[in-house]
């Protein structure tokens, strides 16, 4: 949860981010050629220092590929305006 209240404090769309379950040494930040974050997160007792350490990894990072928050809203208020026949197709 601490990284994705991270990553929100970025404006980065949650569906963007990947997070996998298993964990490894030093843990990662990787951008995947679809424009997804994929963050492993270091094994137990690295952690805390990771954390500490990930936003200034995050805000080095080209992050203009990830979907925005913001993108999102904007879709699904479009959507919802088509549902209830405001926009015509």
């Amino acid at each position: 949860m601490r990284i994705l209240e991270l990553t929100d404090s970025f404006n980065i769309s949650r569906q963007s981010v990947i997070i996998p379950l298993v964990t490894e040494e030093k843990g990662s930040i990787t951008m995947l050629p679809d424009g997804h974050l994929r963050i492993v997160c270091p094994e137990d007792a690295k952690f805390e220092a990771w954390i500490k350490d990930l936003r200034d990894r995050l805000e080095n990072m080209g992050l203009s590929r990830i979907g925005k928050a913001s993108d999102e809203h904007t879709v699904g208020l479009e959507w919802e305006k088509h549902v209830r026949g405001l926009v015509y197709p």
